[in-house]
């Protein structure tokens, strides 16, 4: 497992693209080849959002921010279940506004654990960022994100941004002062066809 640390999204991305590229096996996905590095673990301290992010790929901001916070079918995934419905409306619960009630109610709690996985819906889809683990540390409130798989040619720069407002929206709620995102990746990786444009 390599484990990569910075306090800037986009360096840590790049950080990670250059380890896959360098460093990733060759493998396949629905029969496209892609590179591909297992276990990768970014620890970025500190995120902040860099309006650059955003400008590079307006259309990918946007869709993941939508995938996020729109809860509603995603037409581009099967029609599965978006990631806010499975954050705020899972089977009819606000899992993260449970995390929130939970940390104020025990600061140390190890149980501020939320799953977007949903085993009787998930025919078409399984989602990439499958579990969000909250913790009061230190004066820091540690989101770590459990993932199975991550695009970083397209899509895994705009997760950080929003598992980053996430953090900092329980942060804010928690009267924490620091922040750090931990993810861990167990598939890391580029599709050939996009390793020319990174």
């Amino acid at each position: 497992m390599r484990i990569i640390s910075s306090s800037s999204l986009l360096d840590a991305w790049k950080q990670a693209v250059q380890a896959i590229k360098e460093e990733g096996k060759p493998a396949t996905d629905d029969n496209q080849p892609i590179r591909e590095y297992m276990d990768l673990f970014l620890e970025i301290n500190e995120p902040w959002l860099d309006p650059a992010i955003t400008k590079a790929d307006p259309a990918m901001a946007a869709w993941m921010h939508a995938n996020f916070s729109e809860k509603k079918p995603v037409s581009e995934l099967g029609n599965a279940k978006s990631y806010a419905t499975r954050l705020y409306d899972y089977n009819g619960k606000d899992q993260l506004a449970g995390i929130v009630k939970k940390l104020k109610s025990k600061a140390e709690t190890k149980s501020a654990t939320i799953t977007t996985l949903m085993p009787n819906d998930d025919s078409t889809y399984v989602p990439c960022v499958s579990l969000l683990d909250f913790k009061i540390r230190d004066k820091k409130l540690l989101l770590t994100a459990t993932c199975r798989s991550l695009d970083f040619g397209k899509k895994a720069l705009h997760n950080f941004v929003e598992l980053t407002t996430i953090g900092k929206r329980v942060q804010e709620a928690c009267k924490v002062p620091g922040l750090e995102l931990h993810v861990h990746v167990v598939s890391a990786h580029i599709y050939e066809n996009d390793m020319v444009s990174l």
